[in-house]
């Protein structure tokens, strides 16, 4: 939601200068929190998962039941050995790694834009995100390149793209390295 509105913002060729960022950084810290909660959410369902796999005496109709009420219906009845719930966990991890260090690149991106402190904390935290999912320093070194704090003077349109286009790489280059 953050993104889009930043792009709408951009769209309307409104004037920085005199336009309020308030509900835009609000977004994105909104965004950040439900981050927090999902990844806390799946951490907790991921060591109950382990604890199951690893449990022999687990009941087969228990754990049924509880993934059924997590909501994960006939999916969830296909057993599979801890070695692929351990990849499935590692792959599930570097994309929440992924998607919450874009988030930061964005906020930081447009808190640049706008002459605001801290995007360069933020661009740090994305930076350790892209590692942690497994982004290669090539890689990262790429969508640096593309940050909006390096742009030239103009009206950077051509840059933009190659921003979003560099992120779209990275992510296919991420997901396409646990899937080998």
């Amino acid at each position: 939601m953050a993104k889009l509105h930043w792009s709408f913002v951009l769209a309307k060729k409104e004037d920085l200068s005199k336009w309020d960022p308030t509900e835009t950084i609000n977004l994105f810290d909104s965004a950040e929190e439900k981050m927090k909660e999902a990844t806390e959410m799946w951490e907790k369902l991921e060591e109950q998962r382990a604890i199951e796999l690893k449990d022999p005496n687990a009941k087969k109709d228990e754990m049924s039941k509880r993934r059924k009420k997590q909501g994960i219906g006939a999916q969830g009845d296909i057993e599979i050995s801890p070695e692929e719930a351990a990849e499935q966990a590692a792959v599930m991890r570097s994309q929440i790694h992924l998607f919450w260090g874009n988030m930061l690149f964005e906020r930081s991106q447009v808190e640049c834009k706008l002459g605001l402190p801290g995007w360069n904390k933020n661009l740090d935290i994305a930076v350790e995100r892209f590692k942690l999912a497994g982004a290669s320093e090539a890689d990262i070194s790429t969508v640096l390149k593309n940050h909006s704090s390096n742009e030239e003077s103009g009206d950077g349109h051509g840059k933009k793209v190659e921003a979003l286009n560099t992120n779209v790489w990275l992510e296919k280059e991420i997901i396409e390295k646990h899937l080998a």
